[in-house]
């Protein structure tokens, strides 16, 4: 275990890079725990806090008409703290973990994104028909968003310079939205997937994923190719309910990277690391 932090809420949401969500943390913060400076708080004072505290405050807000949103929001501050020492590994039990303290229904707009079973991605991953150009492109895409986590605009802005070796090892090396070049580690059988598709592809295309013309393959593809995939394996592909938009959709891009992120938490792989190879800001953001 690490040494604990002297002042842990301050050092907790030091890992969040909006300074307005950092500002509206640290007021939920200080009306949780009853103090006017966070930088007081102890150690001592933050392990006697017991998931029924959390109800308590929790309900509390609710009696007084706040609303659910900001509940919420109260309820994800606290858990920051307490996820920051889960990764410090000082404390075993987030008390503010959602499955131990219920947040309030907020309705369909912001729901939190939906992810696969790994049951469904491997019925997803055997679809491709690797027989054919497509179908080796379209596994190989596949594989890298289960097996790293990356944003289809990621997988679709790679070029063939960008997965190389680093110390006998491959990985995928961007920069993402944070213009912070971020290491993806991949496995062989990604390795092997993307090149089968590369011996078919033009060799003088740029990009490493193409359409069969040799273009740029487009977000909006890659978001239709995966949905068909998923209707043809007999996963559940929409879940039936609507948001400002119009349908809501179970089965998109970024449903994969959440399955990948909840992987390696259920595993525990430490939220530090994978907030770092998620390329999120703080570890609110990857709960």
């Amino acid at each position: 275990a690490a040494l604990a932090p002297r002042q842990p809420a301050l050092s907790a949401l030091g890992w969040i890079r909006s300074e307005n969500t950092r500002r509206a943390y640290a007021g939920d913060l200080r009306r949780f725990f009853e103090v006017d400076d966070l930088g007081v708080l102890t150690m001592e004072r933050i392990l006697t806090v017991r998931p029924e505290d959390v109800m308590r405050h929790r309900d509390e807000l609710e009696t007084r008409g706040m609303k659910p949103s900001s509940v919420a929001r109260a309820l994800a501050a606290i858990r920051v703290v307490y996820s920051y020492l889960e990764t410090l590994k000082l404390i075993a039990v987030n008390p503010a973990d959602t499955k131990l303290v219920r947040p309030p229904k907020l309705g369909r707009r912001i729901q939190k994104t939906d992810y696969l079973g790994w049951d469904e991605v491997k019925k997803i991953l055997a679809e491709p028909d690797r027989t054919t150009p497509a179908g080796l492109r379209d596994y190989a895409i596949l594989l890298l968003f289960c097996q790293t986590g990356m944003r289809r605009e990621e997988v679709c802005g790679l070029k063939d310079h960008d997965l190389r070796q680093t110390a006998g090892r491959w990985a995928i090396a961007l920069r993402g939205k944070d213009e912070v070049e971020r290491i993806f580690p991949v496995g062989r059988k990604v390795v092997a997937a993307i090149d089968a598709w590369r011996e078919v592809r033009d060799p003088e295309a740029g990009w490493m994923f193409t359409s069969l013309r040799g273009e740029r393959y487009r977000e909006g593809s890659c978001w239709k190719m995966l949905h068909a995939y998923a209707i043809a394996a007999g996963v559940e592909a929409d879940s039936g309910e609507t948001d400002l938009r119009g349908k809501r959709y179970r089965v998109h891009p970024h449903a994969l990277r959440a399955a990948w992120i909840t992987f390696l938490h259920e595993r525990g792989v430490p939220l530090a690391m994978i907030q770092q190879l998620a390329g999120h800001a703080g570890p609110a953001t990857t709960i």
